[in-house]
């Protein structure tokens, strides 16, 4: 009880064994429980919440697996929300886990674990990079433009950085406890979050337990 974060409770082989639908043939719904365990709301919904939030955002969508935002900071998973939204999520979308991806595109990073997952539309790639060490990770991907179907780009976009979302509050009696919690406003330019690409590869830094 009273954990305050996945880091320690899920790693990468337990959320594929466990969580990743593709085996089953159904999505599964992930329901998050940092605040039912006991972490105060505060603490939760505040700014010491974002960083657990974003980790558990990032093992679950390199896994493919739906979250339903309750219980933990909501803002990174409405930025998800956002970000497939803005790339086209329906059935022409294709997701390739870490375990098989090699086969698109080859990581290296300096650090482990550290994994890649890709989702693909026609003519577009998005690829899911999850360090889930506790060191930052410098990270290269090399992938296969050909198979992807994708004209090799001189630069990518950091799109979950670059993707915004009003500021908004949140009123906690909502959720049995008093007060208001603010979030700031969230995106960054796109000018300013392109990846360049060179001799094929891309070169990215990933902080801890984050994507």
């Amino acid at each position: 009880g009273n954990e305050e974060s996945y880091y320690h409770v899920m790693d990468l082989d337990s959320c594929r064994a466990e969580l990743y639908g593709g085996k089953w043939g159904i999505p599964l719904i992930f329901l998050p429980e940092i605040q039912p365990s006991g972490a105060k709301f505060e603490k939760v919904y505040g700014p010491e919440g974002l960083k657990p939030s974003e980790h558990l955002a990032g093992l679950l969508f390199v896994h493919d697996v739906i979250p339903w935002n309750s219980g933990v900071h909501p803002l990174p998973f409405l930025r998800l929300i956002a970000l497939k939204e803005n790339f086209g999520w329906d059935d022409q979308t294709q997701f390739t886990g870490y375990w098989k991806s090699a086969e698109w595109v080859k990581l290296a990073a300096d650090v482990s674990p550290v994994v890649v997952s890709l989702y693909r539309r026609p003519g577009k790639v998005m690829f899911v990079v999850m360090n889930n060490s506790d060191k930052s990770a410098e990270v290269t991907l090399t992938p296969d433009w050909g198979k992807l179907g994708v004209t090799e780009p001189k630069e990518l976009i950091d799109a979950y950085t670059a993707t915004a979302l009003p500021e908004a509050p949140l009123d906690l009696q909502e959720l049995g406890s008093t007060g208001v919690v603010k979030f700031k406003g969230t995106g960054t330019p796109v000018e300013t979050v392109k990846v360049p690409v060179a001799a094929g590869q891309v070169k990215v830094s990933v902080a801890p337990r984050n994507f």
